[in-house]
């Protein structure tokens, strides 16, 4: 996959992380208790959850305090304009002392606060945290990008080393033999993905694209409370089936290729 595909990926399940946040709170409002209950038990080892340093939305308090709301509300923004200001091939990391600028607020708030010289209030709080989160972000991603690079350049030499090795001064029967062991079913990707989205393509190898679509299909299950799931589900199911069949037939010509160091169709 294109590392912009593992750059949405990393988005989407932190907008999905996001979205919890917001959620909690808003089922608990709609009357679904254990589902909101739930939420907010998976957040609370990260976070104290007080009322009072806590925003409230629907009458209800956000399954996050103030400060974690604003680190991970910067942090989303930033990551929404990220590919704007800076390529992801580039995994150079910014200077730190523009991250120690950015954490110093939030540090200096916390601590007085904690010391008890003084007391903080929540918009300050949320000021603070959007502040850390939103540069902290320049330097995760490039983290994350340059660990994706490293695994895929590794498994990818791996793959291609390990089946042309099998194939060197082989006859061409012996090759279609090895092509024939290595190939992924068409048919079997369709069926998996057909049965749960995102199986066929954790089948296929794609463990990224697979993630995707399975946490899209979970959220749209939930969803379902309020009838929209429904459609999400079906939008997933779709995509995730047919997209299965392109990379199994992609995937297929790749492995033909190597085999018979050809460029022609199988």
């Amino acid at each position: 996959m294109k590392l912009k595909t593992y750059y949405f990926i990393f988005v989407f399940l932190f907008f999905l992380f996001y979205l919890g946040i917001l959620l909690a709170p808003y089922l608990s409002y709609l009357g679904f208790k254990n589902l909101s209950f739930l939420l907010y038990s998976l957040y609370s080892p990260i976070c104290h959850q007080l009322p009072e340093r806590s925003f409230f939305i629907f009458n209800h308090k956000m399954a996050v305090c103030a400060r974690c709301f604003g680190i991970y509300t910067g942090a989303l923004l930033s990551l929404l304009i990220y590919p704007f200001l800076k390529r992801l091939e580039n995994t150079n990391l910014p200077r730190k002392i523009y991250l120690i600028l950015a954490l110093t607020p939030m540090a200096i708030d916390g601590i007085t606060q904690y010391l008890g010289l003084r007391e903080s209030f929540n918009l300050l709080r949320f000021i603070t945290g959007f502040l850390a989160g939103s540069v902290t972000i320049f330097y995760i991603v490039p983290i994350y990008i340059d660990l994706i690079k490293r695994l895929r350049d590794i498994m990818d030499k791996f793959e291609l080393e390990k089946v042309k090795k099998l194939a060197e001064g082989k006859s061409d029967t012996e090759k279609m033999e090895i092509y024939e062991k290595f190939k992924k079913s068409e048919a079997l990707a369709i069926i998996l993905s057909f049965l749960f989205p995102g199986l066929g393509q954790l089948y296929l190898g794609n463990v990224g694209k697979a993630v995707l679509m399975i946490a899209l299909a979970i959220i749209s299950l939930i969803l379902f409370t309020i009838c929209i799931g429904f459609f999400t589900y079906l939008g997933v199911w779709i995509w995730s089936t047919f997209d299965a069949y392109q990379e199994a037939k992609k995937y297929n010509l790749e492995l033909y290729n190597v085999i018979f160091e050809d460029k022609g169709e199988v």
